[in-house]
Formats: C-alpha cells, sequence, structure tokens
C-alpha cells in the first residue's frame, strides 16, 4: 500500500453481505491519501479490504487498541475490539470505517503519538516528576517505549498524509497558521439501544492530531459528544484544535527589548515595570528517551511572558 494505491468509490455506495453502506459524497476513482484527505468510508472500506483480516488487526493490536494503555490511572477501559474469530462478513468493512470498534480518547491519542514519534509507541503517564515539600525533585518518572509500531519512514510517509488532510482535505478548519498540522477528523453514529441500529442523529464528532509536524510538542484530541448544532467533526471539532494554536505559539521565549536609560538630567519615568504572566502548562509523555530522540509531543514546560 502507498500513497497512490487507487481505489475505486463505486459513486458513494457499496453493497457488501447484502448490506449497502453510503459515502458522505460520491467519488470515482481516490489515491490512499486521497481516501484520508476526503475521509471516503467506500475507499476506506476497500483499504481495509485490502489489507485483509490479519493484517488490519496485527495493526490494530499493535497501535494500542483493544487493551488498556497502561496509564497511571484506576479504572482504565480497554475498549472494544474482538478476536477475528468472531467477525461476521461485514466486520472487516464496518471496521475500517469505525463501526463494530470503540476505542478510548487515551487509546486514540496514544496511537497518535505513536505516529509522531517517528512509530514508536509509548506509555502514556500522568506524573513527570515528584518534588518533596522544599522543592526538590526526589523522582523523575522516565518515558516508557511499549514497542516500535511501524518503521519511522512508514511513520513520517503517514504524517504527511494526515497533514494533506489539514491542508486540502476535511481538517482544513484545523489548520494553524504557519504551523503544519497533522490529523484526522472524525465523525461517529451511536447504536441506538432502541432499533439497534446506528442512530442518523449526531453522535461523537472529533479531531485528533498534532503539530508542528516537523518537531511535535503536543497530541490532542478534540471530541463533542452529541452536538446540537452540528453534524460533522470537521465542522464542530477541528475548528477547536486551530482555537488551542495561542499558548503553544505563545510558549516560545521572546526577546525583551532593552529599555532605555534616561539621559543626563532627564528625570526617570516612575511607571512600573511591566507585569509578568505565567502559561498554562502541560505534559503527555510520548516521546522516547535518549539524547537521540526528538521532544516529546506533547511536552509544554511553563513559561512566561510580557504583557
Amino acid at each position: 500500500m502507498t500513497p497512490d494505491s487507487r481505489f475505486y468509490g463505486e459513486n458513494g455506495a457499496i453493497t457488501i453481505a447484502r448490506t449497502t453502506i453510503h459515502d458522505w459524497k460520491k467519488y470515482g476513482w481516490l489515491t490512499f491519501s486521497e481516501v484520508l484527505q476526503n475521509s471516503s468510508n467506500v475507499g476506506s472500506i476497500k483499504v481495509g479490504l485490502a489489507l485483509g483480516t490479519q493484517r488490519y488487526y496485527r495493526y490494530m493490536t499493535a497501535f494500542g487498541f483493544g487493551a488498556p494503555t497502561g496509564v497511571d490511572l484506576a479504572g482504565e477501559s480497554r475498549g472494544l475490539l474482538r478476536d477475528p474469530a468472531r467477525w461476521s462478513e461485514l466486520s472487516l468493512p464496518s471496521m475500517s470505517l469505525g463501526q463494530e470498534i470503540s476505542v478510548t480518547a487515551m487509546q486514540m491519542v496514544t496511537a497518535f503519538g505513536a505516529i509522531a514519534n517517528d512509530g514508536t509507541l509509548m506509555r502514556p503517564r500522568i506524573v513527570r516528576a515528584v518534588f518533596d515539600a522544599d522543592g526538590r525533585e526526589v523522582r523523575r518518572v522516565q518515558p516508557t517505549k511499549v514497542r516500535q509500531v511501524v518503521s519511522k519512514e512508514t511513520a513520517q510517509t503517514l504524517t504527511r498524509l494526515l497533514v494533506r488532510v489539514v491542508q486540502d482535505g476535511t481538517g482544513h478548519n484545523a489548520a494553524i497558521a504557519g504551523y503544519d498540522v497533522g490529523g484526522k477528523t472524525g465523525t461517529a453514529q451511536k447504536l441506538d439501544p432502541a432499533t439497534r441500529r446506528y442512530s442518523r442523529a449526531p453522535g461523537v464528532l472529533s479531531f485528533v492530531g498534532f503539530a508542528p509536524v516537523d518537531a511535535p510538542r503536543f497530541v490532542m484530541l478534540v471530541m463533542l459528544d452529541e452536538p446540537k448544532n452540528e453534524k460533522w467533526g470537521s465542522e464542530a471539532a477541528a475548528p477547536i484544535f486551530a482555537a488551542t494554536r495561542r499558548p503553544w505559539r505563545s510558549s516560545r521565549p521572546r526577546r525583551r527589548s532593552r529599555r532605555r536609560r534616561p539621559r543626563p538630567g532627564a528625570c526617570a519615568s516612575s511607571a512600573p515595570p511591566p507585569r509578568r504572566r505565567s502559561m498554562a502548562s502541560a505534559a503527555c509523555p510520548t516521546s522516547a528517551a535518549g539524547p537521540s530522540a526528538r521532544r516529546s509531543p506533547c511536552s509544554l514546560r511553563s513559561r512566561s511572558r510580557w504583557r
């Protein structure tokens, strides 16, 4: 499978196991890159079928779906990913577009962190360091590598495809001026307990991505549960991702302008010095340890700026 592999969009509908699945828009021939850019249901189904049951399941489990991430919080859910022996003829096509499977927010962020981290899956952590009452660091929690999911080259190729999703596809509302963002929109239906079918009402709208892609500093998932006024993740969740640009863009140190000294005989200003305010900080340990590793995709240190 390459970014230029071609799939026919069947003009918006495909029938599998006597079930017709529709696309949100009619497409003809699409490359794999365009399938991602346009969130094509039919294209995604054909990609899944091309991978095959065993390879699809192997990669899903390698990225951490269907198992706890190991984050240091109690009661973590493992999500839902059934063994292929329990799949029906419709299971692989359905899972290829996000049905018959459930994942937690932590699993999704961890999986995208692996892409941002050159294919290395890391164990998420809540605590980065422990300090005593005097402010001295007594213990540091080191990042833990779980496994190499895909090669560095594959992760970088996928990153370029995710950048195109934001630049030219459904994720355009997540774009941040001056930076390359990689991410993917999501529009998930919910199962109606009364009919035992997927509801047509808005379910979970999402956008997950990381930035800046050349040196990732954070991975973030924006998720809206049953919004009232929006229908697509591209309309509701992606703009929220873009709205976070101010804190992490402003966390870079700024050059301070030199204050001129008063000339001899001139009166010094009595105005108070400018006040400082601190930026919000966040941490998500998804980067590998070691001097050659890139900076954590989710690490933002607390800084301050002049008002």
